[in-house]
């Protein structure tokens, strides 16, 4: 669907530590394409990809928008201040694909597919990605930036922090980062987990750092944490009744 997420993408100091990491922490099935890129899978269907982080770069995880033309995206973000720092090009079988930076710097991609995914949007299963979290020091000027960029409106519900929609469809947080705070602008994806206190455990267990841990009653149970090469990605164990409760109410 256009202006919903369409993939995400690990860049990683270390591909087989990073392999290890998600298939024992989510039994996810990692698929070699070739030396320097991988695909992770939940049962048959790969949902995700790993590659080394170029030179200079950190341990994150990107996140990819389905857009209808790749390059006048690029054109919008160069426009409203961000930078564009891979120019739009074609991957044979799989689509045009282009990434930019906001103005404060978290990166995002964005893909036209050559085959567009027709399946309807699914409420996500454990050990899926289930959401994503925009840290920003900004919120009301990244809310600006990716509204004029990718068409995204903002919504809250009760007292939520300002959330992303596309359409009907709410797809991500706006995150404000405190002034003093040492994290970086940047996607953060969460992966949803039956039991959040047994997921940390177990990632601690694989060499993994817990950065934080919230307790929401309404919404759910939320654990971030940095992998074993430093990628920082939440564990979440939604309270599903509470969070359509929230949205009905909105």
């Amino acid at each position: 669907m256009i202006g919903m997420p369409i993939w995400r993408e690990l860049m990683t100091t270390d591909l087989d530590a990073s392999s290890t990491f998600y298939a024992e922490m989510f039994g996810w099935n990692v698929r070699v394409m070739r030396c320097d890129y991988l695909t992770m899978a939940h049962d048959t269907e790969a949902f995700a990809g790993a590659m080394p982080c170029p030179d200079g770069g950190r341990p994150q995880w990107v996140l990819y928008i389905h857009v209808e033309d790749v390059d006048a995206v690029l054109n919008r973000a160069i426009d409203a201040g961000g930078t564009v720092c891979v120019p739009a090009f074609d991957m044979p079988h799989i689509g045009r694909i282009g990434m930019f930076l906001d103005p404060f710097g978290a990166m995002t991609a964005v893909m036209t597919p050559v085959e567009a995914d027709a399946k309807p949007i699914a409420r996500p299963k454990v050990h899926e990605f289930c959401w994503q979290t925009l840290l920003t020091p900004d919120a009301r000027a990244a809310a600006d930036f990716y509204g004029h960029v990718l068409g995204w409106t903002t919504k809250r519900f009760g007292d939520s922090a300002p959330l992303f929609a596309q359409g009907d469809h709410v797809l991500a947080e706006i995150a404000q980062l405190p002034s003093n705070s040492p994290a970086k602008p940047q996607w953060t994806m969460s992966i949803a987990v039956a039991d959040c206190g047994e997921a940390v455990n177990h990632a601690l267990q694989l060499g993994s750092e817990l950065v934080r841990r919230d307790d929401d009653k309404q919404v759910g149970s939320i654990a971030i944490i940095r992998d074993n090469c430093g990628a920082t990605v939440a564990l979440f164990q939604p309270n599903v009744d509470g969070i359509d409760e929230l949205m009905a109410g909105g």
